[in-house]
Protein backbone atom coordinates (compact mmCIF):
# COMPACT_ATOMS: atom_id res chain seq x y z
CA UNK A 1 0.00 0.00 0.00
CA UNK A 2 2.78 2.47 0.88
CA UNK A 3 4.19 2.55 -2.70
CA UNK A 4 0.79 3.80 -3.92
CA UNK A 5 1.42 7.01 -1.98
CA UNK A 6 3.96 7.78 -4.69
CA UNK A 7 1.69 6.91 -7.63
CA UNK A 8 1.57 9.33 -10.57
CA UNK A 9 -2.22 9.57 -10.36
CA UNK A 10 -3.26 12.11 -7.74
CA UNK A 11 -6.58 10.38 -7.05
CA UNK A 12 -4.84 7.05 -6.39
CA UNK A 13 -2.46 8.81 -3.99
CA UNK A 14 -5.40 10.31 -2.09
CA UNK A 15 -7.25 7.00 -1.80
CA UNK A 16 -4.04 5.26 -0.77
CA UNK A 17 -3.55 7.83 2.01
CA UNK A 18 -7.11 7.27 3.21
CA UNK A 19 -6.45 3.53 3.30
CA UNK A 20 -3.19 3.95 5.22
CA UNK A 21 -4.96 6.24 7.69
CA UNK A 22 -7.62 3.58 8.29
CA UNK A 23 -5.00 0.86 8.63
CA UNK A 24 -3.24 2.86 11.35
CA UNK A 25 -5.69 1.60 13.95
CA UNK A 26 -3.47 -0.90 15.74
CA UNK A 27 0.10 -0.85 17.01
CA UNK A 28 0.98 -3.79 14.74
CA UNK A 29 -0.22 -2.00 11.62
CA UNK A 30 1.41 1.28 12.64
CA UNK A 31 4.76 -0.44 13.20
CA UNK A 32 4.56 -2.14 9.78
CA UNK A 33 3.67 1.14 8.04
CA UNK A 34 6.46 3.04 9.78
CA UNK A 35 8.95 0.30 8.93
CA UNK A 36 7.87 0.62 5.30
CA UNK A 37 8.93 4.28 5.30
CA UNK A 38 5.47 5.80 5.20
CA UNK A 39 6.60 8.99 6.96
CA UNK A 40 8.69 10.14 3.99
CA UNK A 41 5.63 9.96 1.74
CA UNK A 42 3.37 11.66 4.27
CA UNK A 43 5.83 14.53 4.73
CA UNK A 44 5.86 15.02 0.97
CA UNK A 45 2.07 15.09 0.91
CA UNK A 46 2.00 17.69 3.68
CA UNK A 47 3.76 19.97 1.19
CA UNK A 48 1.44 19.09 -1.70
CA UNK A 49 -0.53 21.94 -3.27
CA UNK A 50 -3.73 19.89 -2.89
CA UNK A 51 -5.36 20.78 0.45
CA UNK A 52 -7.08 17.40 0.63
CA UNK A 53 -3.70 15.70 0.41
CA UNK A 54 -2.37 18.00 3.15
CA UNK A 55 -5.30 17.23 5.43
CA UNK A 56 -5.14 13.47 4.86
CA UNK A 57 -1.40 13.41 5.47
CA UNK A 58 -1.71 15.24 8.79
CA UNK A 59 -4.57 12.99 9.90
CA UNK A 60 -2.59 9.87 9.00
CA UNK A 61 0.45 11.09 10.95
CA UNK A 62 -1.83 11.63 13.93
CA UNK A 63 -3.23 8.11 13.66
CA UNK A 64 0.27 6.62 13.42
CA UNK A 65 1.30 8.44 16.58
CA UNK A 66 -1.61 7.30 18.77
CA UNK A 67 -0.74 4.09 20.63
CA UNK A 68 -3.41 1.42 20.51
CA UNK A 69 -3.34 -2.30 21.13
CA UNK A 70 -6.39 -2.87 18.94
CA UNK A 71 -8.79 -0.93 16.79
CA UNK A 72 -11.59 -0.94 19.38
CA UNK A 73 -14.93 0.75 18.84
CA UNK A 74 -15.16 4.27 17.50
CA UNK A 75 -16.39 5.80 20.77
CA UNK A 76 -13.53 4.24 22.73
CA UNK A 77 -11.03 5.46 20.14
CA UNK A 78 -12.40 9.00 20.36
CA UNK A 79 -12.09 8.91 24.16
CA UNK A 80 -8.48 7.73 23.85
CA UNK A 81 -7.64 10.54 21.44
CA UNK A 82 -9.37 13.18 23.59
CA UNK A 83 -7.61 12.07 26.77
CA UNK A 84 -4.25 11.35 25.15
CA UNK A 85 -2.15 14.22 26.57
CA UNK A 86 -2.91 13.40 30.20
CA UNK A 87 -3.22 9.62 30.09
CA UNK A 88 -0.87 8.25 27.41
CA UNK A 89 2.65 8.44 26.09
CA UNK A 90 3.60 7.55 22.57
CA UNK A 91 4.29 3.87 22.04
CA UNK A 92 8.07 3.41 22.11
CA UNK A 93 8.21 1.89 18.63
CA UNK A 94 6.16 4.74 17.19
CA UNK A 95 8.20 7.43 18.93
CA UNK A 96 11.52 5.97 17.85
CA UNK A 97 10.51 5.49 14.22
CA UNK A 98 8.77 8.87 13.88
CA UNK A 99 11.76 10.59 15.49
CA UNK A 100 14.06 9.36 12.73
CA UNK A 101 12.45 11.85 10.39
CA UNK A 102 11.11 14.23 13.04
CA UNK A 103 12.76 17.44 11.76
CA UNK A 104 11.06 17.02 8.37
CA UNK A 105 7.80 15.92 9.94
CA UNK A 106 7.55 18.93 12.22
CA UNK A 107 8.70 21.42 9.60
CA UNK A 108 6.00 20.06 7.28
CA UNK A 109 3.23 20.11 9.89
CA UNK A 110 4.21 23.55 11.22
CA UNK A 111 4.28 24.82 7.64
CA UNK A 112 0.65 23.79 7.26
CA UNK A 113 -0.33 26.14 10.08
CA UNK A 114 -0.13 28.98 7.56
CA UNK A 115 -2.99 27.40 5.59
CA UNK A 116 -6.33 29.15 5.23
CA UNK A 117 -8.15 25.81 5.05
CA UNK A 118 -9.75 24.89 8.41
CA UNK A 119 -9.46 21.15 7.74
CA UNK A 120 -5.74 21.43 7.13
CA UNK A 121 -5.30 23.59 10.24
CA UNK A 122 -7.28 21.16 12.37
CA UNK A 123 -5.37 18.12 11.10
CA UNK A 124 -2.00 19.76 11.62
CA UNK A 125 -2.67 21.15 15.11
CA UNK A 126 -4.11 17.82 16.23
CA UNK A 127 -1.18 15.84 14.78
CA UNK A 128 1.40 18.09 16.45
CA UNK A 129 -0.51 17.92 19.73
CA UNK A 130 -0.58 14.12 19.68
CA UNK A 131 3.13 13.95 18.85
CA UNK A 132 3.90 16.41 21.65
CA UNK A 133 2.91 13.71 24.14
CA UNK A 134 6.12 11.90 23.17
CA UNK A 135 8.38 13.61 25.67
CA UNK A 136 11.12 16.21 25.86
CA UNK A 137 13.08 15.29 22.74
CA UNK A 138 10.05 15.46 20.48
CA UNK A 139 8.83 18.68 22.09
CA UNK A 140 12.22 20.25 21.47
CA UNK A 141 11.92 19.32 17.79
CA UNK A 142 8.53 21.04 17.68
CA UNK A 143 10.12 24.15 19.23
CA UNK A 144 13.07 23.99 16.82
CA UNK A 145 10.62 23.92 13.89
CA UNK A 146 9.19 27.23 15.22
CA UNK A 147 6.04 25.41 16.22
CA UNK A 148 5.38 27.61 19.25
CA UNK A 149 5.41 30.81 17.21
CA UNK A 150 3.22 29.25 14.49
CA UNK A 151 0.67 27.93 16.98
CA UNK A 152 0.45 31.22 18.90
CA UNK A 153 0.07 33.09 15.61
CA UNK A 154 -3.22 31.25 15.07
CA UNK A 155 -4.73 33.36 17.86
CA UNK A 156 -4.06 36.56 15.95
CA UNK A 157 -5.75 35.34 12.78
CA UNK A 158 -9.42 35.78 11.94
CA UNK A 159 -10.30 32.10 11.73
CA UNK A 160 -14.04 32.34 12.32
CA UNK A 161 -16.42 30.62 14.70
CA UNK A 162 -16.01 27.22 13.03
CA UNK A 163 -12.33 27.20 14.00
CA UNK A 164 -12.80 27.49 17.77
CA UNK A 165 -11.89 23.84 18.24
CA UNK A 166 -8.59 24.49 16.46
CA UNK A 167 -7.68 27.15 19.01
CA UNK A 168 -8.79 24.86 21.84
CA UNK A 169 -6.44 22.09 20.65
CA UNK A 170 -3.71 24.68 20.08
CA UNK A 171 -3.98 25.64 23.74
CA UNK A 172 -3.65 21.99 24.76
CA UNK A 173 -0.57 21.72 22.58
CA UNK A 174 1.01 24.70 24.33
CA UNK A 175 0.21 23.03 27.67
CA UNK A 176 1.94 19.82 26.51
CA UNK A 177 5.05 21.78 25.60
CA UNK A 178 5.04 23.45 28.99
CA UNK A 179 4.70 20.09 30.73
CA UNK A 180 7.82 18.95 28.88
CA UNK A 181 9.54 21.74 30.87
CA UNK A 182 13.19 21.90 29.80
CA UNK A 183 12.35 21.05 26.21
CA UNK A 184 10.86 24.46 25.47
CA UNK A 185 13.79 26.83 25.07
CA UNK A 186 12.47 29.30 22.51
CA UNK A 187 12.49 33.09 22.91
CA UNK A 188 9.31 35.05 23.25
CA UNK A 189 8.12 36.30 19.82
CA UNK A 190 7.90 40.08 19.60
CA UNK A 191 5.20 40.27 16.93
CA UNK A 192 2.47 38.30 18.73
CA UNK A 193 -0.63 39.64 20.54
CA UNK A 194 0.11 40.92 24.02
CA UNK A 195 -3.23 40.22 25.69
CA UNK A 196 -3.23 38.38 29.00
CA UNK A 197 -3.98 34.98 27.48
CA UNK A 198 -1.11 35.19 25.03
CA UNK A 199 1.28 36.53 27.65
CA UNK A 200 0.41 33.65 29.95
CA UNK A 201 0.96 31.08 27.21
CA UNK A 202 4.23 32.63 26.12
CA UNK A 203 5.50 32.65 29.70
CA UNK A 204 5.08 28.89 29.79
CA UNK A 205 7.52 28.50 26.92
CA UNK A 206 10.09 31.18 27.77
Amino acid sequence: MVPLLRHDDELIRLYATMTVSNLARSDTNCKALLDAGVMTDLVRQCRDSNVQAQHLAATTIRNLAIPRTSAGDTAKREREERDLPSTHALAEAHKELISRTAPDVFLALVGQLESTNPHVLWGSVYAIKVLSAGGQAICQQIVDAHGVEAVLHLYSRELGEECKKILFEAGRLIANLYLAKGACTTKQPTNQPTNHAMAAELSLIA
